[in-house]
This record gives structure tokens, C-alpha cells and sequence, in this order.
């Protein structure tokens, strides 16, 4: 994004997360022990648990966002 534009790259950026089902840990934490999918800063994805403190093979002083896991997909016929 070019300088004069940051206010709205924030906007659209914080607009693309909403839209994609990633929640914010600053915004709201998962349920106790439900299995997530959590990003990191670096955009790393990964599973995650929360229980009182996060639980994953990730950084979890890293985690920034998290969103519940997809549904699995349906056995074909």
C-alpha cells in the first residue's frame, strides 16, 4: 500500500479478515478446548487450542487470529 492510502489498506485489510472468518484474538477467544485453525504474524497457519492460554505447535506468543475449523468434507457416492 502507498503512504498516502495506509488508512484505507487497514480498512480493506481488516474488511478481507471479517469476510474470511478470521476472528481476532484481541477481538475474542474460542470456547475451552475447541480446536481451531489460529494464524500467526507471519502468517503462519496451524491448530490451535484455548484453555485459559493457547495450546499449539505454533509460536502461541505469535497467534493473532483464529476461526473454527471447516466442517469435513462429505464422502462422495
Amino acid at each position: 500500500c502507498h503512504t498516502e492510502h495506509s488508512n484505507e489498506c487497514y480498512e480493506c485489510g481488516a474488511l478481507i479478515l471479517k469476510e474470511s472468518g478470521w476472528i481476532s484474538v484481541k477481538d475474542r477467544l474460542p470456547k475451552n478446548d475447541d480446536e481451531v485453525l489460529v494464524s500467526t504474524r507471519l502468517k503462519n497457519i496451524g491448530i490451535g487450542w484455548w484453555d485459559s492460554y493457547w495450546r499449539s505447535d505454533l509460536s502461541v506468543k505469535e497467534i493473532t487470529h483464529w476461526m473454527p475449523m471447516p466442517a469435513p468434507p462429505e464422502e462422495e457416492r
